[in-house]
């Protein structure tokens, strides 16, 4: 029983309605998270499309990441109960991500041909961040 501040990536969004009571347009505005307080709804609406993968989740680091647990220690790569294990951690696409719990991910594609699952965005060339390899240093490169 606790609030929850949800966050997407990759998108901004518009809060349509809450608690089923449609909000005004003139009182809707552009956002990046949404506080969910217990027992709330809400109903968001944005475009999507930005084709990748993107995360959601909510943005209380222990509801992703110790099993929505409070006051514990980040139980990640831990001893854990069996029947949280599930919430350890999720395969992502260039290794294996530490969130769990709160949290998944939407893919958005363009032109889909069915709803079978896409797999993972194939990104374009160049746009992916790779390990840097260190260059030699030359000693006349060294300042004391």
């Amino acid at each position: 029983m606790h609030h929850h501040p949800f966050h997407i990536h990759g998108y901004r969004f518009k809060a349509t309605a809450t608690d089923g009571e449609r909000i005004s347009a003139s009182a809707q505005w552009l956002e990046t998270s949404v506080l969910v307080a217990v027992g709330q709804t809400h109903e968001i609406e944005f475009t999507a499309d930005a084709p990748g993968n993107w995360i959601v989740h909510c943005h209380m680091a222990h509801h992703t990441m110790t099993q929505m647990g409070h006051g514990l220690t980040n139980m990640i790569d831990m001893d854990m109960p069996e029947n949280s294990r599930h919430m350890e951690g999720v395969p992502l696409q260039y290794g294996k991500g530490t969130m769990g719990g709160l949290f998944t991910i939407f893919k958005v594609r363009e032109k889909l041909s069915n709803y079978q699952g896409p797999g993972w965005y194939e990104h374009p060339d160049g746009t992916v961040e790779r390990i840097a390899k260190s260059a030699e240093l030359r000693a006349d490169d060294i300042k004391v």
